[in-house]
């Protein structure tokens, strides 16, 4: 038994990187086992609740970030564990690890 798998991504051209990868790692073109979203990664929500959130290299408006973080928390499921919320970046940005559960957004 595997996982069902919804990728989210600003772009079409996102999403086609995303399928060939999916691809090259022998995964079926299956709806059953992974969705594709072309849509705001802020404010997109699943049509049900999740056990888990990845993110990879999702850059997101320092601005947008309170709202983003926010959404990803609403997308758990009740009573999940709420573990790491984690944004990979480029050059001197780096990584950023928070423990979701204890994420607060910034003061404005």
């Amino acid at each position: 038994m595997g996982h069902h798998v919804s990728a989210v991504d600003f772009s079409s051209s996102g999403l086609d990187k995303t399928r060939q990868l999916a691809t090259k790692a022998g995964l079926k073109h299956d709806p059953s086992l992974i969705d594709y979203h072309e849509a705001d990664v802020v404010t997109w929500q699943p049509t049900q609740p999740v056990d888990v959130v990845v993110m990879s290299f999702c850059h997101i408006a320092k601005d947008d970030k309170p709202a983003f973080f926010a959404n990803l928390l609403r997308m758990l499921k009740p009573g999940t564990y709420r573990g790491a919320a984690s944004v990979a970046g480029h050059g001197s940005a780096g990584r950023v690890c928070v423990p979701a559960h204890q994420w607060q957004a910034p003061s404005p």
